[in-house]
């Protein structure tokens, strides 16, 4: 069964932070555009993207938003707090528009890998809801459904062994924050 460890809620200005996510430059792509998802995939994991390919192309994009502003948001207490070293981080934003989502996956961890300079075993990743709740905002890992929470809840599950996805099926556009690090002790 998959574990999913809820760490609370990140007490942050959400205003600043969309803020800073406004001004900084959002790249739209679907994971099927990107030679680094499909590339690391074998066996059903490949199997399974290649059907996604097929079935959801026109919906399965979303805008990654990288600034390195984001990391003033992270105290030293939120790391300790989530067992994770402050350095070196992977921090992304994620805009999903009504009707897109992230089609079902495992993280391979491909990109982040050379940043952290690390293994994918090392790697701890945490997902954060950055847009308040709304109507059609869920996220699904393994047979969980985390669903109508607080803003500014921190999610961690094994994302490189448990399928998950996440989806707007609501009417307002939805930001999540996902941050990797080396886990403590590592």
């Amino acid at each position: 069964m998959d574990k999913v460890i809820n760490h609370g809620i990140l007490g942050i200005d959400y205003k600043q932070l969309i803020d800073i996510v406004n001004e900084s430059e959002q790249t739209k792509s679907s994971v099927y555009d990107r030679a680094d998802y499909i590339k690391t995939r074998t066996g059903e994991q490949k199997d399974i993207t290649k059907k996604c390919s097929d079935w959801y192309k026109h919906s399965s994009y979303s805008y990654k938003i990288k600034n390195k502003k984001f990391i003033e948001f992270f105290t030293e207490d939120f790391f300790v707090r989530v067992g994770m070293k402050s350095d070196p981080l992977d921090i992304s934003v994620f805009k999903f528009e009504p009707g897109q989502f992230t089609p079902p996956h495992v993280d391979n961890m491909g990109a982040s890998l050379a940043v952290l300079g690390t293994t994918k075993e090392n790697i701890k990743k945490l997902w954060i809801s950055i847009s308040p709740p709304e109507f059609g905002h869920a996220f699904f890992v393994g047979n969980e459904v985390i669903y109508n929470v607080p803003q500014g809840t921190i999610i961690e599950t094994d994302f490189v062994s448990d399928w998950h996805s996440g989806v707007n099926a609501g009417i307002t556009d939805r930001y999540i924050l996902t941050i990797m690090g080396v886990k403590n002790g590592q």
